[in-house]
């Protein structure tokens, strides 16, 4: 297990220097997702935090809207993982929630049901 972490630790630090040399706001916001999920596994709930909030921004500001919902899905998988941040998975579902409300997905259901129906 050690050898995995050092192994992380190291490619993340490589994943780090590439988005340097090249900043998309689409990939760097991706990659501060994942580096929250290391602060999960750090025991870091306030950094996790910090990165999760910081990267979703970065999908709003960059009107990158998939991302924003494709990384808001991965943060929850990855908290689900831990029962001590209830409070934090709790946080995440209201925004997911209130992302949908915001971006009107609750009624692309019926729309996207009725298009498939005549399809088939």
């Amino acid at each position: 297990m050690q050898k995995d972490s050092e192994w992380a630790k190291k490619r993340l630090k490589e994943i780090e220097v590439e988005l340097e040399a090249y900043p998309f706001s689409r990939e760097q916001a991706s990659f501060i997702v994942i580096k929250g999920i290391e602060s999960l596994y750090n025991d870091d709930e306030a950094q996790a935090k910090y990165c999760f909030d910081r990267s979703l921004e970065q999908f709003k500001k960059a009107r990158y809207i998939p991302g924003l919902f494709i990384s808001l899905n991965i943060i929850l998988f990855f908290i689900s993982d831990f029962e001590k941040y209830y409070e934090l998975n709790q946080t995440y579902k209201s925004r997911l929630k209130q992302y949908e409300l915001e971006y009107k997905l609750t009624g692309l259901e019926f729309i996207i049901s009725r298009e498939l129906d005549a399809l088939l």
